[in-house]
């Protein structure tokens, strides 16, 4: 009796409306109003209730002590099926409403579509009520005590199994009443971190970094709605705005289910400066929650946003919203991805006055790094692949003493001096540079950028990498393990040779003049 009574909260929780008014007793003189959500009229269509639970009050004189639920007949190999019962045995009905309220939100959503499948399979009878073109609600009358699960038989006319709502009727005096659960289309925009050039980020991320020439992979997921039965057709179309520093690769692909679409037969594209609309055709052709995937990528270009705010990719769904309006349209909220780029600025001053800044200077900027690359195989099937590649960057100082490499990813970067300013010495050795990224933590929407040297000469203004290099004046002296000082010495040894070598033959001259 308790597990009964304990069936009407979760009920409740999946728009299982009950109401515990005093009932009249005649035996099938109940009924279900059935109204309309955002997304679908209840307008003409046809709507049918089967009983699947059988109800009767325990004491017709005392509605409060509830009602108790028998399996009708038709149905038990079904539930004994379901929830693996004996149907034999005397507590089948008392297992039965126990597994069925045991269920979660979500298991009785796919149970009630089962129950609907096996209600018909089994024969039993539904009662129907049609809506009026203009109404808002219809109602389903005659109805006797029990457990019941709705379905929209216009949207069901192609065979789908698929309830509305489940729904108790425990009481005659006053209508049951459901609401159509629709859900709203939603739509997920990520970067495909395991196919960018970001080594750090892997998996379906919202935030990453890259460089100038970059490809950034995109995946856009959502699902074929679930209520296009309502519809003679169905709108469903992707907008995506790029920011100026992201170039559209015009590459769509996209799946449906196991499908895999062909642009301008199943699907348009259309470029309109830095926005990509995505359009479906046939939509309601697709079966009802079947994956879709989007995916194509953007080039980071050099009009890409330098620093700690990032370049972002917005996207959004507009879908159809009114079955008796074409022109009615839902949108979601915009979901929105970031690429983070920065830079490293290098400025050359004097090892003795750091105030006087040095033109002239020609630095390269070595590392490695990851390219995505676009490849088809054999049978056309296009695919993207990362190559390791090495990159090389070239500038010179102007005339305040800076050179600035625009665009760079995270990194382990070299600098080389390849020309000195005029007088003063070439560095001899590469500077190594270690430059960091973290994506932007919640409530947030800019990076942070770090960068690490062996002699701390470099540090991140604004989200650009600053380097300060100093050039010393004057001769170089030889290094240890060189020819450091030997030269002097065998100079010196000459000269104090020739002077000896000198002296004994002035002794010599003299010797034989005194002769």
């Amino acid at each position: 009796m308790k597990k009964a009574q304990k069936l009407f909260g979760i009920l409740l929780a999946v728009a299982l409306v009950f109401t515990m008014a005093i009932p009249a007793f005649a035996a099938d003189d109940g009924s279900i109003v059935i109204s309309g959500s955002t997304n679908v009229s209840v307008a003409g269509k046809t709507f049918n209730a089967y009983k699947i639970l059988d109800a009767e009050f325990v004491d017709e004189t005392d509605t409060s002590k509830g009602v108790s639920y028998a399996v009708p007949a038709a149905m038990a190999d079904f539930y004994a099926t379901e929830f693996s019962l004996d149907k034999t045995k005397s507590s089948f009905d008392v297992e039965v409403t126990a597994k069925i309220e045991a269920l979660s939100a979500d298991e009785l959503n796919d149970f009630a579509d089962e129950a609907l499948a096996a209600a018909k399979a089994a024969g039993i009878t539904a009662k129907s009520a049609t809506a009026d073109t203009d109404a808002t609600t219809v109602t389903i009358s005659g109805l006797a005590l029990g457990y019941y699960v709705i379905e929209d038989a216009t949207a069901n006319a192609n065979g789908a199994n698929t309830a509305i709502s489940s729904v108790m009727l425990d009481t005659t005096d006053k209508a049951a009443e459901v609401k159509i659960k629709a859900d709203l289309p939603t739509i997920e925009k990520k970067i495909d971190g395991d196919k960018d050039t970001d080594e750090s980020t892997t998996g379906l991320v919202e935030n990453n970094n890259a460089a100038i020439g970059d490809k950034v992979p995109f995946v856009v997921t959502s699902k074929v709605p679930d209520d296009m039965g309502y519809y003679d057709t169905y709108t469903y179309t992707v907008t995506d705005t790029l920011s100026d520093g992201l170039a559209f690769n015009n590459d769509v692909a996209i799946t449906i289910g196991e499908k895999t679409l062909v642009k301008d037969t199943d699907f348009t594209v259309d470029v309109d400066g830095q926005k990509v609309t995505i359009d479906f055709k046939n939509f309601k052709n697709y079966e009802a929650g079947a994956a879709i995937t989007i995916s194509y990528s953007a080039t980071v270009d050099t009009d890409a946003v330098i620093g700690t705010q990032g370049n972002l990719n917005t996207v959004y769904l507009e879908y159809s919203n009114n079955p008796q309006d074409d022109d009615s349209k839902g949108k979601t909220p915009d979901e929105t991805t970031r690429t983070f780029v920065t830079a490293v600025s290098i400025t050359k001053v004097d090892a003795i006055d750091n105030t006087k800044t040095l033109a002239g200077a020609k630095f390269s900027i070595t590392g490695t790094k990851l390219n995505t690359v676009l490849v088809t195989d054999a049978d056309g099937t296009d695919r993207i692949i990362t190559k390791a590649v090495d990159v090389e960057y070239t500038g010179t100082s102007d005339a305040n003493g800076v050179i600035t490499f625009e665009g760079l990813a995270a990194g382990v970067y070299e600098i080389t001096e390849i020309v000195a300013p005029d007088g003063y010495n070439l560095l001899d050795e590469p500077i190594t540079l270690t430059v960091s990224w973290t994506a932007p933590v919640s409530g947030s929407t800019e990076c942070t950028w770090t960068v690490t040297t062996e002699d701390d000469i470099a540090e991140v203004e604004n989200g650009i990498v600053k380097v300060t290099i100093a050039n010393s004046t004057g001769s170089l002296l030889p290094e240890t393990g060189g020819i450091g000082t030997t030269i002097f010495y065998i100079v010196g040894g000459l000269l104090v040779a020739g002077a000896v070598v000198l002296l004994i033959t002035k002794k010599r001259m003299s010797a034989e003049t005194s002769k």
